[in-house]
């Protein structure tokens, strides 16, 4: 039974992400490059830094004295606010999106910011993976009794600036930046999402197994729509949302 106000199955999403493949990839290392060279922007030394779901976070372009890591399996980011420590860093990397309450998570990491210190959380927007939901969307009309929630719902950038500005940051910013990655067909796609641990933990996810050929349905209908090169095209959009204390 879906609890009242929550969208995703935090047990779930805990399960794909223990399941992912560790290390980084090459939509993180884009991200993971680009926030460095903008907390480099602010200061090069870093007295302390929270770091959760940085997996290849390369921080030398910064001096860190102290860093803290963590992910899904060292503690859920729902409760953050069990930490009880300040940082003058804090990064957060596509992993806010799947909170159930954000503004209450953005108000504790605001808590955990030290006076002078700077946040960082990447999320996606509402642009990624469009070609997929489209494909999914196309196949479900036609061979199945309507369309089905398949991908987690996406933040509009407009949301996320007042996300940042409500929970209290000082001179919040959101900008956005859209991606394209290139997958020799869907299967390989989805098993890179699989990889991310950003796997459906929707509550309201569809649980019936999909007819035999659906999955190579949407391969064909995404291949139709948006072919590229040898492949297929993949956009993921990120929001960064950047505030100080």
């Amino acid at each position: 039974m879906q609890p009242a106000s929550k969208i995703f199955d935090r047990s779930l999403y805990k399960l794909h992400h223990a399941r992912s493949l560790s290390g980084s990839n090459q939509l993180m290392r884009e991200i993971e490059e680009s926030i460095g060279e903008r907390a480099a922007i602010f200061k090069n030394d870093y007295e302390s830094a929270l770091f959760y779901n940085c997996p290849g976070f390369d921080s030398s372009k910064l001096k860190v004295k102290n860093a803290e890591c963590h992910n899904m399996q060292s503690l859920d980011e729902e409760n953050i606010g069990s930490l009880k420590k300040q940082y003058d860093l804090i990064v957060s990397t596509l992993s806010l999106h799947l909170i159930n309450d954000i503004p209450a998570v953005l108000a504790e990491y605001r808590k955990l910011l030290a006076q002078g210190g700077v946040f960082f959380a990447t999320i996606y927007g509402g642009r990624t993976l469009r070609e997929l939901r489209q494909a999914f969307a196309t196949i479900d009309s036609k061979h199945l009794s309507g369309t089905s929630p398949r991908i987690f719902p996406m933040i509009d950038i407009r949301d996320a600036a007042a996300l940042i500005q409500r929970a209290g940051f000082r001179n919040p910013v959101a900008d956005t930046e859209c991606i394209s990655l290139e997958f020799a067909d869907v299967f390989k796609l989805m098993h890179f999402v699989k990889a991310m641990g950003h796997s459906n933990c929707l509550y309201m996810r569809d649980k019936r197994c999909p007819p035999k050929q659906y999955f190579n349905l949407v391969d064909q209908e995404y291949k139709n729509s948006f072919a590229s090169g040898d492949g297929v095209k993949a956009t993921f959009e990120i929001i960064t949302i950047t505030g100080q204390a």
